[in-house]
């Protein structure tokens, strides 16, 4: 084997050696990334399970408030589903409705 022959070979295995580095460290990014898009996912899910826990005291707090009869209102839309128990969930027609016969009764 030449000389020339002898440095490209070397160079090659020098090439090779930088390849495979670059490959480990893009396997430990892979890894780290896929670390962190977990943790994302289990944050957001904690996070937006709390916000609608919140959202939910928040809006009954405010119908409880606002209306005269609130107490009853609330009771009535939670049967319909609205906080995670089966049913129909109620529209706004149907919200009118009910309060409408709230304020008769």
């Amino acid at each position: 084997m030449s000389c020339s022959q002898k440095l490209t070979k070397a160079k090659i295995n020098g090439m090779e050696s930088k390849i495979k580095g670059v490959e480990a460290k893009m396997d430990d990014w892979k890894i780290d990334l896929k670390t962190d898009m977990e943790e994302l996912k289990i944050d957001l899910n904690t996070n937006l399970k709390t916000g609608m826990t919140d959202m939910k005291t928040e809006l009954t707090n405010f119908l409880q408030e606002i209306l005269t009869n609130g107490e009853k209102v609330v009771k009535e839309v939670e049967l319909r589903g609205i906080v995670g128990k089966p049913g129909k969930i109620i529209s706004s027609n149907g919200m009118t409705k009910l309060l409408k016969r709230n304020k008769e009764v």
